[in-house]
């Protein structure tokens, strides 16, 4: 608890050192409220293969996935106070459901008639503070994935094969836009609010570069304990989800027994989590590229259960976008997972693996309207048997997916 008092000390020190370079005249007056409603539907025809050592996998016909859609609202309530809800229509996880997924209040400054305290002057001049349920800001690729039905900032249609996307009620501190900028949040580490006796808490920080939004560098960290839960997991209690929170699912389907988390790789089991992360992209087209690398631990896996078992990754990868013309462009991605310390045991003499490479090219049909075609081939290397992907398991196939925002 000392460790994670300082941790916390020294994040917020910082928030205010990068925040005083960043200030920002909020002088601006907007104190008309208004609402913004948008939406976006994706849907994609599929033509993959499951296969594996044994050779005893079903065929997997070729056929149409499940429509998804987004619908989004954005309230603003006053000058310098939003409000931004979604919710998915459809998704791999509810075909054919409503489901909540963000809601959360932003405050970049006080009304003056209620700034009794000075704060536009002192606290809101350098950050903006955030509350509900927030996408935890981890890494730059949270921003790029494709998101259920928002697929259009991913120039290929599945996602890295190591994921960090979770949604968790929190508060979050974030430096106004400047070259150099840093946040810090403060949260339950569930994804719902949690009152099982015993759950943790989790901070989560990240610093960086923003070059005129051309370029792009950022260091991430993520901690979390939740593995003094008094039910014990896996029978109970509570775990934190910044690898396996992805609320829309995986954009494959029917693979592996249809799991709707299809292909993606979910690192450790959610209690005594230490998580870090380095990407940066590059982006001025005709060219973007991007890259990251990652490192979780969980040191101890089974929770409030007898013994302390660990479980450890290491994740990278890269992709390249080029455009051919303002509304064709190709792209191609690799990304990889490794595991040295696997449930608890030592496979460093033969890690656990899993590795996916995209190959794609995409046609803007309007402004708004985008068509994508992909390669995908993956494989898993050396996992045990009852894992589900034992057996060198692995994939392959062509997804073509097209989708509408409004």
């Amino acid at each position: 608890m000392k460790k994670i008092t300082i941790l916390i000390t020294v994040l917020i020190a910082a928030i205010f050192l990068f925040a005083t370079a960043n200030a920002q005249d909020t002088t601006a007056n907007d104190n008309t409220p208004s609402l913004k409603i948008s939406g976006v539907t994706s849907g994609a025809i599929q033509f993959l293969q499951q296969d594996n050592d044994l050779h005893n996998l079903p065929h997997i016909p070729w056929g149409f996935q499940s429509a998804r859609g987004n619908l989004n609202f954005a309230a603003h309530i006053a000058d310098g106070i939003d409000i931004f809800f979604n919710a998915f229509l459809s998704s791999n996880h509810h075909v054919g459901q409503w489901y909540d997924d963000e809601g959360y209040i932003t405050v970049s400054k006080l009304p003056e008639s209620s700034d009794i305290l000075g704060l536009n002057n002192t606290l809101f001049k350098y950050v903006t503070l955030t509350a509900g349920f927030i996408p935890v800001d981890y890494g730059l690729w949270w921003e790029i994935r494709s998101d259920n039905a928002d697929v259009q900032r991913n120039p290929l249609i599945g996602n890295y094969i190591v994921d960090a996307n979770d949604v968790e009620p929190s508060v979050q501190i974030k430096t106004k836009p400047g070259l150099i900028n840093a946040l810090v949040a403060f949260g339950d580490g569930t994804t719902t609010g949690d009152f099982t006796p015993g759950r943790g808490n989790e901070v989560n920080a990240k610093v960086w570069l923003n070059l005129k939004n051309e370029f792009q560098l950022a260091g991430s960290i993520y901690r979390s304990n939740q593995a003094n839960n008094g039910t014990g997991y896996p029978t109970g209690g509570s775990t934190t989800d910044l690898y396996a929170g992805n609320r829309s699912g995986s954009q494959y389907s029917g693979i592996f027994g249809d799991n709707p988390e299809a292909g993606d790789i979910a690192p450790q089991k959610g209690q005594d989590v230490t998580a870090f992360q380095f990407d940066g992209y590059y982006n001025l087209k005709p060219l973007q590229v991007f890259g990251m690398y990652g490192y979780t631990k969980d040191a101890d896996i089974n929770g409030s259960a007898p013994g302390n078992p660990q479980e450890s990754w290491s994740y990278f990868g890269g992709d390249v976008t080029y455009y051919l013309f303002p509304a064709l462009y190709v792209a191609a991605r690799y990304s990889a997972a490794i595991s040295n310390m696997y449930q608890g045991i030592d496979v460093s003499t033969n890690p656990v693996s899993a590795n996916r490479f995209q190959v794609g090219a995409g046609v803007w049909v309007t402004n708004s309207m985008l068509l994508k075609l992909e390669y995908v081939n993956q494989q898993y290397k050396n996992f045990p048997a009852a894992s589900g992907y034992g057996y060198n398991t692995r994939f392959h196939g062509f997804t073509t997916q097209f989708s509408v925002a409004f």
